[in-house]
Parts: structure tokens; sequence; C-alpha cells
């Protein structure tokens, strides 16, 4: 899902969110506007465009009920299952600390495409969250230095709830507490075996 802008803040959008806001900008349209749209196409232009319009009338009306409703989030269950994958990628995209990547094998994709797995779990059930590290005390080095990260397996059945805005949220997995804003921060359960 895309995140929207609106006002300096990111509007990260739920699954239902989308789907509501979804509703709106397509009462009047013809039925290739109902459901996902291919992305580069006029149609999708053209939704992105009248979503963000949506979203800012909105939020003149009243900013207060916007924040609640728009930017805030509590997702707890199937809920916060599936809407991680989106949110850690909004998220990267957003502050451009961090990326995704897919475990799985040739043989794994192709089956999770042919069971329409795909659709919901881009990258299957377990991803990888990969978290860039870089050594901010000398520009050159920064630079010009190879980039690494710390690769954090999310099992998209472990997560529990997830809640907050796209700019700082927090993560509660089975085995582990993710916050992240500006800066992550990865608490392990000291009573999980890792």
């Amino acid at each position: 899902m895309p995140y929207y802008i609106i006002n300096k803040q990111p509007v990260f959008l739920t699954t239902r969110n989308y789907k509501i806001l979804e509703n709106i900008v397509s009462k009047d349209k013809d039925i290739r506007w109902q459901g996902p749209s291919i992305q580069g196409t006029q149609i999708c232009k053209e939704k992105s465009r009248l979503m963000f319009k949506e979203l800012s009338q909105q939020y003149k009306l009243n900013p207060y009920k916007f924040q609640k409703q728009w930017i805030e989030f509590d997702l707890e269950m199937e809920e916060a299952e599936g809407n991680i994958w989106d949110l850690l990628y909004d998220y990267g995209c957003y502050y451009r600390n961090s990326f995704l990547t897919d475990k799985r094998d040739f043989t794994e994709r192709l089956i999770s495409d042919y069971e329409h797995e795909s659709l919901l779990f881009p990258m299957g059930k377990n991803f990888y969250f990969c978290i860039l590290m870089s050594t901010k005390s000398n520009f050159l080095n920064y630079l010009l230095s190879k980039k690494s990260f710390f690769q954090l397996e999310i099992n998209v059945e472990s997560i529990k709830k997830i809640s907050g805005t796209l700019n700082n949220f927090t993560v509660i997995s089975d085995l582990f507490q993710l916050t992240c804003s500006e800066n992550i921060t990865l608490d392990f359960d000291q009573r999980s075996s890792i």
C-alpha cells in the first residue's frame, strides 16, 4: 500500500483504511476501479491522486479526527499479521534505513503464487527485515564504505500487535519487541529461546 504525506505527516493506510478510502474514491467509477490496480496504469495514477485529495479534505475538515482515524493505528492478531509487510516496506521507504528481502527459494515462491498467497504476503509469511548499519563518524568513510545490515527474520504468524504511526510504531511478536522510529530498537523476550 502506498503511504501519503498529509500536512507533513506520513499516513500509512492499513488494509482496512485502504479499502475504505478506495470505496470513497471509486463509488462513481466503473468496475475497473474496484480492487487492485496495476502499478503505473492511468487508473492507478488517478486513484492515487483522488485518494490523496480525499485524505487532504478529511484533514481540513477535522485534524484531530484525521489523526485518530488515518494516521494512528492499533492492530492486533490477524489484522497485524496482514499489515506487517506493507508497514515495514513503507517504513523503509520513508526513512531509507531498512528494506525487506524474500527468504523463499524459487519453488516456494511459485507455490505461493499458485495459491494466491502472494497478494496478501508478497514475500511469504517469513521474510527478512534488513536494518542498514552505518557509522557516521567520518562522512567520507560513510560514503566510501560498504553498507552492512542486520537481518531480523519476521514470521508473520508470530506478530501479535502493532501500534503507533508510520514514523513511530511498535511491533510486538512472540519473540521480540521492535520499535521503529528515526532509530530502530529491538528487544528480545528473555523467556523465549532464540
